[in-house]
């Protein structure tokens, strides 16, 4: 998938307006408006926030969309997914660089079934221009755009080889004239019927374009050594030293019960849980109840993509910005199932997004993140109601059980409050700053890193949906949980499908596609315009033993002039929330002990913080009722009662009429005193 970032020259659309990035002032992003033809300033965080409601969009040099006809793998059959990945396999040595430009043909030539050179610099023509593997997907077969002889391209590929990579510059005029006077020497030789007819300009461009290696470029923009890394690959260990270079995920268990609103009982959650290793920032989490899957960890991937515009509106406790997100380049999973799933995997090839297993019982492969979960714990986790610790040792006699009383949504808030108010801005000795500083400092020495994103959000939201269902579209739209679906372009889609068909009745199902978290608008396949559309609905010299004691001392002072009452007021707004769900919880099981006694209908509805920063609570009572049916022995037993009331002399009935008024609950009802409102009674 390709990546933007607000750098100079990007272009973007904003509301049917074209845009182009002119430079970045002190954190605001200067853009010119090319409909109006004006200048304007934007702060960053409003254009992200704009891309996340989908009013933003970032756009080709072209203008164009990188939406491809076919969104995702789940759309295509088992054979052609393979395929895919078969070409990514082929092209991916010469895109590392494990195998030089002059080492291609021998290359091919050990390939089988074979592959020519032409066809493998489309396929590598289509990777370097969008990065996504969903463009190595075979094509239906059809009429052929351009078509250039395969000595053509060979005479190209050595104009290329020959000129474009000896240090001078040489321009594409210089070529074209080189390229006609070889072919006019060959022809030299050669009678009418088998001369090389010359090509056009434009096809010589284009073929050349195709043709020619993207690294000696790629030196200029990133630097020789990031170039030499991408060429050669990793041989040695690789220091770490940007922002989403390295990121690692992994997930556990987590030291503490919580309260789940369903059934009001302690229960203990999971937690995934993303790092980046270069800064120590925190990009990401996930919490759930559930156990871990492939969809809990690619929401976690996705949290660590998104941009977090949502902080101060939903938590308003916290000080900080959470800084960190973006694509990483790799990611580092552990050996589990779960991470090696194709889903996983598809998601992440998808992105561009490298994928790094550990062997097993190598935790050391993956220290960040798991030096991570040992400082939730010991920061945060264990100092909260109802944690279990670590292990029964430290426990001891503590009741876990009965002191948990926090919620999961107020959990998530404390979450939030602990990454980005102590962990992000806490000071590292072993890395020597504060991770947010960190952070930034690395987009400062990266200024061409600029935080990616997706060209969409909706492109984004496809890859990482997990809803999947087949529906066939009513006249009411598509249903899903009961719930209908419908907008205009869903009845176009059905009344193309009728007409294809000829006859309603014999319209199959749809695939729909919806995010678990969302379900405010679904997708659907639409087979017509082949696209998911959405229905609203320096280690070389020594180094000296006194030069690391220096390097360590200031680190620590840097550590020494930290806050160190950062910590204290953060741990007071974790206990502040705690109390707030502890006596809720308690006023809840009161009622609860109440109605038990009572004998009446149990109510599991409980009153906490949602993800949204809103109460939930949920009372289900009759609206109306048509008919009352009162049980017989019920009217016989008040009838007898009437009855002895009237035998009583009128003293005995004023005395029993006082006592019946002070009373506050009564035991009888006096069916006929009732008002009437057109309800029956059925005896």
């Amino acid at each position: 998938m390709s990546m933007f970032a607000f750098l100079a020259g990007t272009k973007l659309m904003i509301d049917e307006d074209r845009y182009i990035v002119r430079r970045e002032i002190n954190g605001a992003i200067e853009l010119e408006n090319l409909n109006y033809n004006k200048i304007e300033i934007w702060d960053k965080e409003h254009l992200l926030e704009k891309w996340n409601k989908e009013e933003l969009v970032f756009r080709n040099n072209d203008w164009r969309s990188n939406e491809f006809e076919i969104r995702d793998f789940s759309l295509l059959d088992i054979d052609s997914v393979n395929e895919a990945k078969r070409r990514y396999k082929i092209i991916k040595p010469v895109i590392d660089g494990e195998i030089l430009p002059a080492e291609i043909k021998s290359y091919l030539d050990t390939i089988e079934p074979k592959v020519s050179k032409t066809t493998f610099y489309e396929w590598k023509s289509r990777w370097e221009k969008y990065e996504d593997i969903r463009t190595l997907v075979k094509k239906k077969p059809g009429p052929k755009n351009h078509y250039t002889k395969g000595e053509i391209v060979e005479l190209i590929e050595e104009l290329v080889n020959e000129f474009q990579y000896s240090g001078e510059k040489f321009t594409d005029e210089h070529l074209f004239s080189e390229f006609s006077l070889r072919i006019e020497e060959i022809n030299r030789f050669r009678d009418d019927k088998n001369k090389i007819k010359i090509v056009s300009r434009s096809t010589f461009y284009r073929r050349k374009k195709t043709i020619e290696d993207k690294f000696r470029k790629e030196e200029i923009r990133l630097g020789k050594v990031e170039t030499e890394l991408r060429k050669k690959g990793s041989r040695k260990e690789v220091v770490i030293t940007k922002p989403l270079e390295r990121v690692e995920i992994d997930w556990t268990p987590v030291d503490v019960l919580l309260i789940n609103p369903s059934t009001l009982k302690p229960e203990r959650p999971w937690l995934v849980y993303a790092i980046d290793k270069a800064t120590g920032h925190p990009l990401g989490f996930y919490v759930t109840f559930k156990d871990v899957n492939a969809s809990a960890v690619k929401q976690c991937l996705l949290h660590s993509i998104m941009p977090k515009t949502y902080l101060k509106k939903l938590y308003p406790l916290i000080e900080n910005d959470w800084v960190a997100y973006g694509k990483p380049s790799e990611v580092v999973f552990d050996n589990s199932i779960i991470n090696e799933s194709y889903d996983v995997k598809d998601t992440c090839q998808q992105l561009n997004i490298n994928v790094h297993f550990c062997k097993v019982g190598a935790g050391y492969q993956k220290g960040t993140i798991e030096r991570g979960f040992r400082t939730l714990n010991t920061t945060w986790i264990h100092t909260l109601k109802g944690t279990t610790f670590s292990n029964v040792y430290e426990k001891g006699l503590y009741d876990s059980v009965g002191e948990a009383c926090i919620t999961m949504q107020t959990f998530i808030y404390m979450a939030h409050l602990v990454m980005v108010d102590v962990i992000a801005n806490s000071y590292d000795k072993r890395r020597g700053g504060k991770p947010k500083d960190l952070w930034l400092k690395g987009l400062v020495n990266n200024p061409l890193l600029q935080l990616p994103i997706p060209q969409s959000k909706k492109e984004l939201k496809l890859i990482f949906m997990s809803g999947i269902d087949y529906r066939k579209i009513q006249n009411k739209g598509v249903v899903i949980e009961n719930e209908y679906y419908n907008s205009k372009d869903l009845m176009e889609l059905r009344a193309n499908l009728i007409n294809e068909v000829k006859h309603e009745k014999k319209i199959g199902s749809v695939k729909v596609r919806y995010d678990l978290a969302d379900m405010r608008s679904v997708y659907v396949y639409d087979k017509f315009k082949t696209s998911l559309e959405r229905k609203e609905i320096p280690t070389n010299l020594p180094v000296y033993l006194s030069q690391l004691e220096l390097d360590s001392s200031v680190r620590t002072l840097g550590a020494n002039k930290d806050d160190v009452t950062n910590l204290a007021k953060t741990i007071r707004k974790v206990k502040e929330l705690t109390n707030c769900d502890k006596k809720k919880y308690n006023k809840q099981k009161r009622n609860l002990e109440q109605l038990n006694k009572r004998d009446l209908p149990k109510s599991y509805n409980y009153e906490g913080i949602s993800s949204m920063g809103l109460a939930e609570l949920q009372i289900e009572s009759p609206i109306e009722a048509d008919t009352i049916v009162v049980h017989y022995d019920e009217q016989k037993e008040r009838e007898n009662k009437q009855k002895k009331y009237a035998t009583k002399s009128k003293k005995e009935q004023l005395q029993d009429e006082e006592t019946m008024i002070g009373k506050s609950n009564s035991d009888y009802i006096d069916l006929d005193s009732l008002p009437d409102y057109g309800v029956s009674f059925k005896k």
